[in-house]
């Protein structure tokens, strides 16, 4: 190799040197925590002091307040001194401070009873806000209760049967429909309704425009209307298929909203209706609901 030749290798050689320093320089200046795997000791993070937890010095509290002003202080006050005297009851378990976590507690029982006494005191002067009145409480009110509630169901049933109808679909693969036959026979007995039994694996198109996925399923439809509803879905008892389908007809009518479904009529403007007012002067006799 001639000499010149050598020289100007040599220069090119360092050169690139000079230029792979430069940038191996910036880089660590840009990354300084390259790492092992660049062949070099990573840079240790300088690990910050850890915070000691301090205990706060706490002075032991001063005496209760009066009885009787604990007796008027608002709720708000009551909950702050009943939690501070847990504490420090909790803190200190001397005689000194139960005795007076269990004034403090005392008082608090104090005013849920006075509390608890006048609600039953209004009850009392209010029979618009009182449940007695319109669900009965007392053994021997529960089956008159029981009573007005099942004519009211009848009233409905007949008065409905010959503008609805039962479409029941039913599969002979189904473990429960057997038993929902007997069921359905024995409301179909009792009430003169009309059933009409679909068989879903001879007539699938019906099920599926029906949007029934299973079986038993029982639906009630309305004549010359599109409108129906599902009033039982699974294996459904005779009398929870009665109570059903009076409140299917009530909805489907307008007599009631989806919020009032388990509202019966006589519950109109009551304290059983979700949208009732009670301080509108509603009259209730023998389940029975005449506005005044």
């Amino acid at each position: 190799m001639k000499p010149w030749c050598l020289a100007v290798l040599i220069l090119w050689h360092a050169a690139t040197g000079l230029a792979q320093a430069s940038t191996d320089s910036d880089k660590k200046e840009l990354n300084p925590e390259r790492g092992y795997w660049y062949y070099e000791d990573p840079v240790k993070k300088k690990e910050e002091k850890r915070k000691q937890t301090q205990i706060k010095k706490r002075q032991p509290l001063g005496p209760l307040p009066p009885y009787k002003e604990l007796l008027e202080a608002h709720p708000a006050d009551l909950r702050k001194i009943f939690k501070e005297r847990l504490e420090e009851v909790v803190w200190k378990p001397t005689p000194q401070n139960m005795y007076a976590f269990m004034l403090v507690k005392d008082v608090t029982r104090r005013k849920a009873l006075a509390v608890a006494q006048m609600h039953s005191f209004m009850l009392l002067k209010n029979p618009n806000l009182n449940m007695n009145t319109v669900r009965a409480v007392s053994t021997f009110a529960r089956d008159t209760e029981a009573k007005a509630r099942q004519q009211e169901l009848n009233r409905v049933l007949a008065q409905a049967r010959t503008r609805y109808a039962l479409l029941y679909f039913r599969s002979e693969t189904c473990i429960y429909c057997r038993e929902q036959d007997s069921a359905l026979k024995f409301f179909q007995v009792n009430t003169g309704w009309k059933v009409k039994v679909i068989d879903v694996d001879k007539q699938p198109r019906v099920a599926n425009r029906m949007n029934v996925t299973m079986t038993p399923t029982i639906l009630l439809i309305k004549r010359n209307s599109d409108d129906y509803m599902p009033v039982g879905v699974g294996a459904t008892a005779a009398d929870q298929l009665s109570g059903n389908i009076y409140r299917a007809v009530r909805l489907l009518e307008g007599d009631v909203t989806p919020e009032q479904f388990f509202m019966y009529e006589y519950d109109k403007g009551g304290l059983m209706d979700p949208v009732g007012d009670p301080t509108e002067p509603v009259i209730h006799y023998q389940g029975v609901s005449y506005e005044n």
